[in-house]
């Protein structure tokens, strides 16, 4: 038996088949078709929380990642966001949603060496219609690779770290 029913709480690790049997799987945006890396493409990934009891597990969130073919080959970008809604802050006031995106441009290798990006961060709170949150805090840091070092603007301030 995957888990205690009777008293609410999962008896061994999360496994495929208890999973299932949670209904982890269930809405999940699965990708169609056959996987290019090296084409355009999108792929969404859902974060499900288990507290460790068989009826209170929940989405709190997403993760998309995207890649675009920029420059005839020469480069690509991949774009990540990540929201992650946390319910629980509402015993403090409000319910939080952060909000975390980077656009990264790297060059079209094996390994996608980045040459750029931009990073941003927010948290938004609001009511439960979790479309109505409104901003509480926010930040914005652009990275850019010169050489052997890494040009960073965070807060209208610049500074250059060297990378070995």
């Amino acid at each position: 038996m995957a888990a205690n029913k009777k008293k609410g709480t999962l008896d061994y690790p999360l496994t495929p088949a208890l999973l299932s049997e949670l209904n982890a799987f269930d809405d999940c945006p699965f990708p169609e078709g056959d996987f290019n890396p090296e084409g355009n493409w999108t792929n969404y990934y859902r974060l499900w929380t288990s507290y460790g009891f068989y009826e209170r597990n929940r989405d709190d969130g997403y993760v998309k990642i995207s890649r675009q073919q920029k420059n005839q080959r020469n480069e690509c970008q991949l774009s990540v966001e990540q929201v992650y809604i946390n319910l629980a802050s509402r015993k403090h006031k409000t319910p939080l949603k952060h909000k975390i995106g980077a656009v990264i441009n790297c060059k079209n290798n094996d390994i996608a060496s980045p040459v750029n990006w931009d990073l941003t961060s927010e948290f938004l709170e609001g009511p439960e219609d979790i479309e109505e949150f409104k901003r509480a805090d926010s930040l914005r840091e652009s990275v850019t690779v010169e050489g052997d070092e890494l040009v960073i603007t965070a807060n209208n301030r610049t500074f250059r770290r060297k990378v070995s």
